[in-house]
């Protein structure tokens, strides 16, 4: 099976890596935030909560410039960014064997694919970052694979490595933890109601 860049010379083996570090550490950091006992979280709201957050950033991210190969194909919807031009989706489960629905690709994405300088057949592969993750929630595997979008016949798959790049996984009891510097969050107390000002 061919790597993606093989199959694709647009998406380069660094930009996947930036990327899956990205997502994974995204997926990480609500990982972290998960209460079921406390606030009552469930698994479900997990998954939409990661989907949600990780879109966002990946749209602000586009938006900033600071990485001009990304962009944004439709935020909404069937959300699809791109890796210099070229449609990408994301989602946690089996490398190999997608849920039907991901082969549906939205209209902006396949106007998208026909404007790549490429094979028609090779233009029109669908793409996927794909998140396994451990008995925690935590990102442990991520795999960018591309099928055919007629066939959906797996074309490429490639397990990006994350040696040292899964974010605020929690220590082990005895080992050593190294302090982070997170930047200063700013807190802001919501206002009081009528009710509860009449019975404060």
């Amino acid at each position: 099976m061919r790597n993606p860049w093989e199959v694709n010379p647009l998406l380069s083996q660094d930009h996947l890596v930036e990327l899956a570090k990205f997502i994974t550490d995204i997926r990480g950091e609500v990982v972290d935030l998960y209460d079921p006992n406390g606030v009552g979280d469930t698994k479900r709201g997990l998954g939409l909560r990661v989907y949600e957050c990780i879109r966002n950033r990946l749209i602000r991210e586009a938006y900033s410039k600071r990485k001009p190969w990304l962009g944004i194909v439709n935020p909404e919807g069937r959300f699809t960014f791109s890796i210099n031009g070229v449609p990408v989706r994301f989602y946690r489960g089996e490398p190999e064997t997608p849920e039907e629905r991901r082969f549906i690709a939205s209209p902006a994405a396949l106007q998208q694919q026909s404007l790549l300088p490429l094979s028609e057949s090779d233009a029109a592969i669908l793409w996927f970052f794909v998140m396994e993750a451990d008995s925690e929630d935590y990102a442990d595997k991520v795999t960018f694979c591309g099928f055919d979008a007629e066939t959906r016949e797996q074309v490429s798959n490639w397990e990006i490595p994350l040696t040292g790049t899964v974010a605020s996984k929690p220590a082990s009891v005895g080992e050593k933890v190294e302090p982070v510097a997170k930047p200063e969050v700013k807190v802001k107390l919501k206002a009081k109601s009528a009710d509860q000002r009449k019975n404060a």
